[in-house]
């Protein structure tokens, strides 16, 4: 055996160099960016978190890389701040669903739309949050 399955494993690895390791590499840019670029830095992790966040949302459901990608942009263009809620409320509501994906369809529609509601909760919307 090879020991690395599907090569998640030494994905996961790079995939942790290229967000943590790069950072500790060049110690010396963190001093330089406290001007104008420093903003940027916590956006730049925010990102990273809600990637993961996303990444662990299609995994549990088992949808594949156009839904991640959707989902993502959705999610960023909210903002960003409230992606664990939507992402905590997109889970309620596909806990009942026949079809994940098919219902996850249906919320990113209503996320371009803008008329999804994360406090909505779950099955068929109409009913009103009781």
């Amino acid at each position: 055996g090879c020991g690395m399955p599907g090569g998640m494993p030494g994905m996961a690895a790079m995939m942790g160099m290229a967000n943590g390791g790069m950072r500790n590499m060049f110690p010396e840019q963190d001093g330089s960016r406290a001007s104008g670029a420093g903003v940027l830095k916590p956006q730049e992790e925010e990102d990273d978190e809600l990637r993961e966040e996303v990444q662990d949302f299609c995994d549990k459901w088992g949808l594949d890389s156009r839904f991640f990608n959707r989902l993502k942009d959705q999610l960023r263009k909210r903002g960003g701040k409230t992606f664990r809620e939507d992402l905590a409320s997109l889970s309620r509501t596909l806990q009942d669903a026949r079809s994940a994906p098919a219902l996850l369809s249906v919320k990113l529609r209503e996320m371009e739309e803008g008329t999804w509601d994360p406090h909505r909760g779950g099955g068929g919307g109409g009913g009103g949050g009781i």
